[in-house]
């Protein structure tokens, strides 16, 4: 699970939508299978890079394929 820089979960849908740059990067913490008491987190950048339009259409694609293929419905947010 990522964590903000202050421990608060992180929104990864609220950063994409916030992004207006066409690459971007966050600091992130992550205490997922860290040993000590307390954990120590991993503090990590995370990298974030806007699709192109083709590549966006083409994930789309792809992701409502899958989800029919499994008889399911994919996340609107993914979309």
């Amino acid at each position: 699970r990522l964590l903000q820089t202050n421990g608060e979960p992180f929104d990864l849908f609220a950063a994409l939508a916030a992004q207006q740059e066409q690459e971007g990067e966050v600091q992130v913490r992550v205490h997922e299978g860290m040993t000590g008491t307390p954990p120590t987190p991993l503090v990590l950048r995370l990298i974030v890079r806007r699709k192109d339009p083709q590549q966006a259409q083409a994930e789309q694609e792809r992701l409502l394929k899958a989800a029919r293929k499994h008889g399911k419905k994919p996340d609107p947010r993914s979309l």
